[in-house]
């Protein structure tokens, strides 16, 4: 039995003493979530909302599951209840955004990326994605501009974000060398981050519409176990090489349905 197999036992017995502790409730169903139990995880954070309907975390909880599961609207409908209930929550913005950006609505995603920046100052993703969605579907590359230096101050060589960042200031080959050393740190650290950094490599040379070295990459992602192909399938900065022959039959190759 694993620890959230056990962790889950444990809340299940407390709950059974304290059925109307609504906390309880919101960590057996974090728990559930992690073991991707998703609908068990949905009606614990929904039983948490029954007993405590101003319970802005249950909201948020269940809009990331509902994220997950690809329903955007539910989780549209979480993120902002939660916000509703506490106008301050960070993160509630920042996913709400991620979602608009699933559902094509850029300007409604900017504008909770915004809001995120307003209340965290410092949070670099908030500022790159909203340059992606300014740069590459809104055409206000003025804008995104500011927004991808502002993106390299903070992160500072942290993140894939900086390489990419540099990418959309124009200067390519800086961008692929530091992605290129990134690939050779994962080399030398022998841990599972290699395919990360080798399928971050395919998205940039996707962007740059190089199929070939895209195609090499990825190649070299799947060879090296990465394997979350959903993402892979939705993954938008693929969108110049998805309905390529060689990404089709790059998929078929590793029975990617």
């Amino acid at each position: 039995m694993g620890k959230y197999e056990k962790a889950i036992l444990d809340f299940t017995k407390f709950i059974e003493l304290k059925p109307d502790d609504e906390r309880a409730y919101i960590t057996r169903g974090s728990f559930y979530a992690k073991l991707e139990k998703y609908e068990k995880a949905i009606l614990d954070y929904t039983k948490a909302i029954n007993l405590k309907p101003d319970y802005e975390t249950a909201y948020y909880n269940r809009g990331v599951v509902y994220d997950k599961l690809g329903k955007y609207e539910k989780a549209i409908f979480d993120y902002t209840k939660a916000i509703n209930l506490k106008p301050d929550f960070t993160f509630a913005y920042y996913n709400r955004g991620v979602v608009y950006k699933k559902l094509g609505k850029y300007q409604e995603a900017i504008k909770d990326y915004s809001k995120v920046i307003e209340l965290k100052p410092d949070y670099t993703k908030a500022y790159y994605y909203r340059g992606k969605l300014k740069y590459l579907y809104l055409n206000d590359k003025n804008s995104a501009i500011v927004d991808f230096n502002k993106t390299i101050e903070l992160d500072n060589y942290k993140t894939v974000k900086t390489a990419f960042s540099y990418f959309f200031l124009g200067n390519k080959q800086k961008a692929i060398d530091i992605m290129n050393k990134r690939i050779e740190a994962a080399k030398n650290k022998n841990d599972n981050s290699l395919k990360g950094e080798y399928y971050n490599l395919a998205c940039l040379y996707s962007l740059m519409y190089n199929e070939g070295e895209a195609i090499k990459y990825l190649n070299l992602a799947l060879q090296n176990g990465y394997d979350n192909y959903d993402w892979l399938k939705k993954d938008t900065d693929f969108n110049n090489i998805k309905y390529k022959q060689s990404f089709k039959q790059l998929l078929e190759k590793y029975g990617i349905p």
